[in-house]
């Protein structure tokens, strides 16, 4: 690019001209034609500071080279001090002025293409725009707005070109899985987890997409750093805004011809959040860690640096785009629900099968004249400590020194909120499940407030909940929680067992989605796989019409269940 000045009269003033000037302390000359002409100063140093952010390699003088990742950055600087970078190619000419992906693009979505939203094709259109320039970018519409499906859209334009991988938080990564066989089923996809997940690394190269958390990348990633790439996706990319952890350092280590971020909130705590996921998305876009510290961090958390946040804005611009909810889906809605799975223990395995098998035979036993109240009751009894299994071996009596895997599954959600800066509400209809998890929070010296039945006071415990941001944690009795509580300074709920009844649950949910709420509420339930509970879940929704009516206990809803939906539960 050639860094000069040129009248409208066609008179050019080269960068040494310039400079000559300003070191003679003259912002002002007389033309050729008479007229004086007058130099922004304030403009031409905001100039210079964008050339240090490009790092140009000067090749003659007036005449630089940069990097093309920054041609979007010097084109908006120069519009905006009303000048313009002229001898653009044409490919580059595309990217700038954002012309839409190619119809070729469009077209390998085949019937996804129908099922998209206007501003969900435009992000599509912006995912395929960056690729095809080699480059990577920040998605970071507001959630809700289909992250997930727009990524889905980018990956099946793209799918033949090596595999993809996802990395999501723990909770997610059933939803991308379920994801991708809704939109995009002709996408071959690979889930890592499990302790059994490294014999599935050679399948990698046979798959279209390969899913996998954050907690597997950290001790997977001197494996996953060996393969190519084709893209890599991070999802709520907020888990790696600290360059310095691990989360971090393995993100940084893949390999990946083209490379994106998802989050809904790029910038958390300060400018460094947005350094550390642009190393990502761009390696070196944004300079090395002291420089953009000394530059951006530091000028703009002193709060007295304007210039500085618009130069960074300016610089972000092409490769960051966010759609509110309010601006482009008003209809969607704000409460997102996620069933989060995992398999039991060993030893919870056992002791469900024996119990389960207990349950039969005894049910067998009793004979066709056995009353129907009395063997309804040891079928309710029967489910009753199946939940509890799935749940905790202690809540049946047995204790184990091997934790439960839903109480290894709460711990990593757990962490993943609260290092999000989130605020959980957990529910559980058995108090003695409660108290274990408060043992373990106790232990992990995590603050929360309680409640169940027995607490008293307890709207001082509510106010001291909603008033302190210190405390991530409201552990609460479903029973005793469920309903009239305002605890919207919550943004996250986990229904820790499933109840019969899910208008029950919603309620729950409620208390933190209510009028109050300025962000997604964002509902987990956690979810045993094999087990009575995925039952469940299949005859709440066989059932929605009737649940949906005004039950607000167990007790209706079961009787209102047939001897057979209750042999079908316990089959």
């Amino acid at each position: 690019m050639r860094y000069s000045l040129t009248t409208p009269g066609g008179e050019v003033f080269s960068n040494a001209d310039i400079q000559r000037l300003l070191r003679s302390g003259q912002s002002q000359t007389r033309l050729k034609n008479g007229h004086l002409a007058v130099i922004d100063t304030a403009g031409l140093e905001d100039f210079e500071q964008v050339i240090r952010d490009c790092d140009p390699a000067q090749t003659q003088p007036g005449l630089y080279r940069i990097n093309r990742a920054h041609a979007g950055y010097v084109e908006q600087t120069a519009r905006e001090l009303g000048s313009a970078v002229a001898d653009r190619r044409e490919a580059l000419k595309k990217f700038i002025t954002g012309r839409d992906a190619s119809p070729d693009a469009k077209t390998k979505l085949g019937p996804l293409a129908e099922r998209l939203r206007e501003y969900q094709l435009v992000g599509f259109e912006w995912l395929t725009r960056l690729a095809a320039n080699n480059l990577g970018g920040i998605l970071a519409d507001e959630m809700g707005l289909g992250k997930t499906v727009q990524t889905l859209a980018f990956l099946r334009a793209h799918q033949g070109d090596g595999p993809a991988l996802v990395v999501c938080p723990t909770s997610l990564v059933t939803n991308w899985e379920n994801e991708a066989r809704k939109f995009t089923p002709e996408l071959k996809t690979l889930v890592l987890e499990g302790a059994d997940r490294a014999a599935r690394f050679k399948s990698i190269a046979d798959v279209d997409m390969v899913i996998t958390s954050y907690a597997l990348l950290r001790r997977d990633i001197d494996t996953l750093r060996e393969i190519n790439f084709s893209t890599a996706v991070l999802d709520e990319a907020q888990h790696i805004k600290n360059p310095e952890t691990q989360n971090a350092q393995a993100a940084f280590a893949l390999r990946a011809k083209h490379r994106f971020v998802l989050t809904g909130t790029p910038m958390e705590n300060s400018v460094r959040d947005l350094w550390s996921i642009m190393n990502f998305a761009l390696p070196g876009y944004l300079g090395n860690r002291n420089d953009f510290r000394e530059r951006y961090e530091l000028p703009i958390a002193r709060g007295s640096a304007p210039d500085v946040q618009r130069r960074l804005s300016r610089r972000l611009q092409p490769f960051l785009l966010r759609r509110r909810k309010r601006d482009v889906a008003k209809d969607l809605p704000e409460k997102i629900e996620q069933v989060v799975p995992c398999s039991l223990t060993s030893h919870q395995r056992a002791a469900y099968d024996a119990l389960l098998r207990e349950i039969q035979q005894g049910l067998g036993s009793s004979g066709k004249n056995v009353n129907a109240g009395a063997q309804r009751m040891k079928m309710l009894t029967g489910l009753l400590r199946l939940r509890q299994v799935c749940c905790d071996l202690r809540l049946v009596g047995i204790d184990k020194e091997e934790t439960s895997a839903k109480l290894d599954l709460l711990d990593e959600l757990l962490e993943e909120a609260i290092d999000g800066e989130h605020r959980v509400l957990v529910f559980s209809q058995f108090v003695s499940m409660l108290h274990l998890i408060r043992e373990r929070l106790e232990k992990l010296e995590i603050p929360f407030c309680y409640l169940d039945g027995s607490t008293k006071q307890r709207q001082e415990i509510v106010d001291r909940f909603q008033s302190d941001s210190a405390i991530p944690v409201f552990l609460i009795s479903l029973k005793a929680g469920g309903v009239g509580l305002n605890l919207s300074a919550a943004d996250t709920v986990i229904h820790f067992d499933p109840w019969w009844n899910p208008a029950v649950e919603a309620q729950a949910t409620d208390r933190a989605h209510r009028i109050g709420q300025t962000r997604v509420v964002t509902a987990y339930k956690l979810i045993t796989r094999d087990t009575v509970e995925e039952k469940i879940l299949r005859l709440q929704e066989k059932k929605r019409a009737a649940i949906d009516a005004a039950i607000d206990s167990e007790e209706p809803l079961m009787t209102g269940l047939t001897t057979e939906e209750l042999e079908e539960l316990l089959a």
